[in-house]
């Protein structure tokens, strides 16, 4: 419904809006650490007669207020490989998916807004794959700039980890590899050099699902619900010029952050949803440039968080809020078995020190329960899962223990900071290409970074490419209980906030970018790079494999088709197979069990890999 200009949206002008008041005054208590504070949630209301939305602390908003909850949530569509090859003799397979990237007008006022797409798609259509299948994604550039496809959340090699200066340019499409070697909600966004944030604002942005497709009676599959209730939950926030487009000004209003006045729930504004009496799953995503969320239920009820950026959590935690920076994933159960049906519930966002709150930037969604029930079976809230990768594999609990003292000294220190008018990394910024890599850890190697906010009152939610690592300790508020169950990706640095993580770096070679992913700042040049370098006794990877730039864009007249062999070929390769599990063995290839990134996630019935 959401592609095209012909498709029924079902804008402000073509329901008739009839709107309840209500208030809600919400005093919540939490404890983070063994420790209580406080937390304040601002009033929430809809009006009986919606007013447009006043500027707020020098941010513009949109001219015309859209009502909320008048469209119907909806999820992105799925999108299927166009071929699959499977070898007979290792069992590996391997999957082939095309994206490409467009303008394309969609209705949200009754009128044309520009986005642009994946396949005609803002979110773009969801990836999702059997893990221990690789992938090939081909992105083909039909916009008129050029771009760069990150993978989030995958460990990728190299030249298939949107490295931010291998642009595609229009009019040329590049194949990209991955590898899919454990259970995670994943998200795909452009990465282009100084174009990050306007690109992903204007809606280059989508998940990919790697899950587990076993029958093994302990599998993840087993435990959380049903497909049809598993639903992708993606948050951005938008404004509007008076022409209905979008308006990003770059250098002006917007030169520090980018916040909107119009929050989009998968490219919707304030969706409603019909839920039934049971319990759902939402994949939550803040796909915002700039802004954290802080999500809660208003009638202050439990969500229970079963995995995070990496993958599931061990223990399964019942939290009444938690926050989001931008760029982390939180899944999420929320139990409607015991509300009756009619019963109203909103998901809120709260408010956080220095982000501009408009005046409907407190609401998310609406849940409504509906009066129908499916007979697919319900669920329970599970207590445990099982983890999707044991992290104790990786990182002792000396290393563990070192990274939550913050006596004892970090292997690095990194500080974001602004300087000279550019957002900075420890002094450093992205264009300076002879300094931007600021470190060299070693494969394999344990190491412990402090990250440090020195830049005033901003948030810098701080990305490490490649890696999984732990957060051990951050100064004043303390872990938070979610954070400490399994491995991320991204975590929030807050204003004069320190946190100490911890990573093994690993298993490629290679340079890999670390940034913060406040895409404002990070086009203006808070990224910089490490180098992961080669031991001796490692396998060796192929040269044109370590070099992010070594795989460029091809012109679309000269494309490659698609075929059984040309997938053989590349399957055959086994560029992933050095390090990933067992059950993918490349002919004439032997476990090593000192190899720390060999994790073997073989069992009776682990061969079923088909959705």
């Amino acid at each position: 419904k959401r592609q095209g200009i012909n498709a029924e949206y079902g804008g402000p002008g073509s329901i008739n809006m009839v709107w309840s008041s209500f208030i809600l005054l919400t005093i919540c208590i939490f404890q983070v650490n063994g420790q209580a504070a406080s937390l304040f949630i601002p009033n929430s209301y809809i009006p009986m007669q919606l007013d447009d939305c006043d500027d707020e602390n020098g941010f513009p908003a949109s001219p015309i207020t859209l009502p909320p909850f008048v469209n119907v949530f909806e999820t992105p569509p799925k999108l299927n490989p166009t071929l699959s090859v499977c070898n007979s003799t290792t069992k590996k397979c391997i999957d082939y998916f095309e994206i490409r990237v467009k303008p394309q007008d969609i209705l949200l006022f009754n009128t044309p807004t520009e986005f642009w797409t994946y396949n005609g798609y803002s979110p773009g259509p969801t990836i999702k794959i059997c893990k221990n299948r690789q992938s090939v994604v081909r992105f083909i550039n039909e916009l008129s700039s050029g771009i760069s496809v990150h993978l989030h959340g995958s460990s990728s090699l190299p030249p298939y980890d949107g490295w931010a200066d291998d642009l595609t340019q229009p009019g040329k499409y590049k194949d990209y590899v991955y590898p899919n070697n454990r259970v995670g909600t994943l998200w795909y966004h452009d990465h282009a050099v100084h174009q990050t944030a306007f690109q992903a604002y204007k809606g280059l942005a989508g998940q990919y699902w790697v899950v587990d497709c076993s029958t093994c009676s302990d599998s993840f599959n087993q435990k959380l619900p049903h497909p049809n209730y598993d639903l992708e939950f993606i948050i951005s926030d938008k404004v509007f010029k008076s022409n209905f487009q979008l308006l990003y000004d770059k250098g002006g209003d917007h030169d520090d952050n980018l916040y909107g006045d119009h929050i989009l729930i998968n490219g919707i504004p304030w969706p409603y949803l019909q839920v039934e009496k049971r319990v759902y799953r939402f994949r939550i995503l803040n796909a915002s440039v700039s802004r954290p969320y802080l999500v809660h239920l208003s009638n202050g009820g439990k969500m229970y968080i079963v995995a995070t950026d990496v993958g599931y959590v061990k223990n399964v935690q019942s939290v009444t809020y938690f926050k989001l920076g931008v760029a982390e994933r939180n899944d999420i159960l929320i139990d409607f078995t015991s509300y009756n049906v009619g019963d109203v519930i909103y998901l809120l966002n709260g408010e956080l020190s220095s982000v501009p709150m408009f005046c409907q930037t407190h609401l998310l969604a609406k849940f409504i329960v509906a009066p129908f029930q499916s007979a697919i079976p319900d669920v329970p809230i599970p207590s445990t899962l099982k983890s999707t990768r044991p992290l104790s594999d990786f990182i002792s609990d000396s290393d563990l223990a070192n990274a939550a003292n913050p006596n004892k000294a970090a292997d690095r220190t990194f500080e974001f900071g602004r300087s000279g008018g550019q957002w900075t990394i420890n002094g450093r910024v992205w264009e300076d290409i002879a300094n931007r890599v600021v470190a060299t850890p070693k494969k394999d190697a344990v190491e412990i970074w402090r990250l440090r906010n020195g830049s005033g009152g901003w948030f810098h939610p701080v990305h490490i490419h490649l890696v999984d690592f732990i957060v051990a300790w951050r100064k004043n508020i303390g872990v938070f209980k979610w954070e400490l169950e399994a491995a991320k990706d991204v975590v929030s640095l807050g204003p004069g906030e320190e946190i100490r993580v911890v990573a093994k770096f690993g298993p490629h070679i290679g340079k890999y970018m670390f940034h913060c992913h406040n895409l404002v700042h990070e086009d203006d040049d808070m990224m910089v790079a490490f180098d992961v370098k080669k031991l001796p006794a490692t396998p060796t990877q192929a040269p044109s494999l370590t070099d992010p730039m070594s795989l460029r864009g091809i012109t679309i007249a000269n494309m490659l088709d698609v075929t059984e062999d040309y997938l053989n070929k590349i399957l055959n390769q086994g560029i992933y197979n050095v390090y990933y599990p067992v059950n993918q063995n490349i002919v004439g290839y032997v476990f090593n069990p000192l190899t720390p990134w060999e994790v073997d996630y073989t069992s009776t019935c682990q061969a079923t890999t088909v959705l």
